[in-house]
């Protein structure tokens, strides 16, 4: 009887063991699900966006904006992405997202199914009458070398592309991205933008002086991509009457400004769209519930 007894507690014990392994499995299983379809979500978001701008059926300066229609679109706005240098100023401090805390945005979106494009993609489809819901649309300003040493691999990994606003005139120089890096970041499918030449206060500008800044920056740019230039990034946010008809007439389609988002903008003013401006602290659920209701 003893025996018998033993040999049903080591039944037992065995059958106890079996049924922890298998409840084991099924929680990873499940997990493992769980993530996948959180994944799924912004490859497949990434891939909508993919398919519907491929091919484009005409040439994207023969695109327009019917007038009178109201975008839901989330355009951020960044500049200095990575570690603070050790003498940074309150500007600088302003102006700078952690490494820590673009990750977290970069995969905030991605999990909840946003469409990230940049604002050449996003012109496009809007013009097709196909852009899609849950829009962001990322935008770096000035051209720093940190966008390409902190910012772009993290874009990469989760398979998004932003548009870069250049500084033509500071290309090369100390704390700006190379002419080889803007290739490397083209190359990938980003939009390369113009941010002006000398980054100046535009709406102070008239005649010759204006022309200069936005011709020559959008030449210089398309001469290192290949490709054409629609984007312009007012510097400071500053513009005037006469800087959007010369932006028109020298072939941008849209310009973005410093101007607060509200979470949507008119197609009926192409050349005065507003972004969220990101900062050390912000938080992008915040900011997107705006646009997504």
């Amino acid at each position: 009887m003893a025996k018998q007894k033993g040999d049903r507690s080591i039944f037992k014990a065995i059958v106890l063991l079996l049924l922890v392994g298998l409840l084991v499995v099924f929680f990873i299983i499940y997990r493992r699900g769980t993530d996948s379809k959180q994944s799924d979500s912004g490859q497949v978001a990434q891939a909508d966006i993919a398919s519907q701008l491929s091919p484009t059926p005409i040439s994207v300066n023969d695109l327009a904006w019917k007038e009178g229609q109201t975008i839901k679109a989330a355009i951020l706005m960044y500049h200095h992405i990575g570690p603070l240098p050790e003498d940074a100023d309150a500007i600088r401090q302003g102006l700078t997202v952690s490494l820590e805390n673009f990750e977290a945005q970069m995969k905030f979106l991605k999990q909840n199914g946003y469409h990230v494009m940049t604002m050449k993609e996003m012109y496009i489809l809007v013009a097709q009458e196909k852009l899609p819901p849950k829009t962001v649309v990322l935008t770096f300003d000035d051209g720093y070398k940190d966008n390409y040493l902190y910012a772009e691999p993290v874009l990469e990994e989760n398979g998004f592309k932003a548009t870069f606003n250049i500084i033509t005139g500071k290309i090369g120089q100390d704390e700006y991205m190379t002419e080889p890096e803007l290739v490397s970041l083209s190359n990938k499918g980003n939009e390369l933008a113009s941010h002006t030449v000398t980054h100046p206060a535009l709406n102070q500008l008239t005649g010759a002086t204006l022309q200069k800044e936005l011709i020559d920056s959008k030449i210089e740019l398309e001469k290192i991509t290949g490709d054409t230039v629609i984007t312009l990034c007012y510097p400071a946010g500053k513009y005037s009457a006469e800087v959007e008809t010369d932006a028109k007439g020298d072939g941008y389609k849209t310009a973005v400004t410093t101007e607060a988002s509200k979470g949507s903008f008119s197609t009926s003013r192409p050349y005065e769209i507003p972004r969220y401006r990101i900062g050390p602290a912000t938080k992008l659920d915040s900011i997107l519930k705006i646009t997504d209701n």
